[in-house]
């Protein structure tokens, strides 16, 4: 292991985080996304997605990108009960509005909910194994809008089912996310089956609480191949570091654990870029 650079002195030019938290939320975040969008500006960043786990963010992104015409926002639906459950139509409304993300369900994600035993889960998943009806219709509303399906906080046992049923249903761009988290703690071999269906594997600034840490992320990553994995921060959350910091902070830990400036450019730019860009195919060949 090198030694790490200081955080202050790592550069964010062009990367693009694919998953953060802005405001308006219902719980307290480091910056509203105007806010987030003049920070990334002034930091040379390319863009970022705003994910917010209780209403779209597509027309919020939409709006953001009307201020900021030199940054690529970013929005979509996370399937949660707050936002419809798996209600087609409220679906097809955010990809009308410019979505390019679908995040099947998180805080009512079967993953989250058994590891905390909590109430209100979502299965994505029947007693039979099959994808259950609803989520059939928003599939295919991802693959004609060639959208992005992202897992949120499914359980392990659901990953596979879905990658495969929505491949079936032309579903083209995945995302794996954060299988670093403590309550969801996904397996190498996992990542590595759906990083074979065509998955991007994204991980992200890793909690106080995880087990494996930065050490864990850099093994993961070389076991599966830069090229299909992407770096995000997650962040957001005020008792965290805030979103920039974060990403620089990230990196700086990569580096120190032998990824080179090309290898972090692909995680934190070329590979993101790609996988929201509806003109390009988001895997390269």
């Amino acid at each position: 292991m090198t030694a790490e650079p200081k955080w202050e002195d790592v550069s964010l030019e062009g990367a693009f985080d694919l998953h953060v938290h802005a405001g308006p939320d219902t719980r307290p975040r480091w910056y509203s996304a105007l806010e987030m969008a003049e920070r990334a500006r002034n930091a040379g960043m390319s863009g970022f997605v705003l994910k917010n786990h209780n209403w779209e963010t597509a027309t919020l992104a939409a709006e953001v990108r009307d201020r900021f015409p030199d940054l690529l926002v970013v929005g979509g639906i996370v399937l949660n009960r707050a936002t419809g459950g798996f209600d087609p139509s409220r679906v097809m409304q955010a990809l009308a509005a410019g979505g390019r993300l679908v995040w099947l369900p998180t805080v009512n994600g079967c993953g989250e909910c058994e590891h905390l035993s909590r109430a209100g889960a979502l299965p994505v998943v029947d007693e039979q194994g099959e994808i259950v009806a609803p989520l059939r219709r928003i599939f295919h509303a991802i693959a004609s809008a060639d959208a992005v399906l992202a897992t949120g906080h499914i359980s392990a046992a659901e990953v596979p089912v879905v990658l495969r049923t929505a491949r079936q249903d032309g579903v083209r761009r995945f995302v794996l996310n954060h299988p670093e988290i403590p309550f969801l703690q996904f397996p190498i071999e996992l990542q590595a089956d759906v990083q074979g269906m065509g998955a991007i594997i994204e991980h992200c600034y890793p909690r106080p609480e995880s087990t494996s840490g930065f050490n864990g992320i850099a093994a993961e990553t070389r076991a599966i191949g830069i090229r299909s994995v992407v770096l995000a921060t997650d962040l957001g959350r005020p008792d965290l570091p805030d979103p920039f910091e974060g990403f620089k902070r990230f990196i700086a830990a990569m580096t120190s654990r032998g990824f080179t400036a090309a290898e972090i450019s692909a995680m934190t730019r070329d590979t993101p870029l790609r996988l929201v860009n509806e003109t390009e195919h988001p895997r390269p060949d």
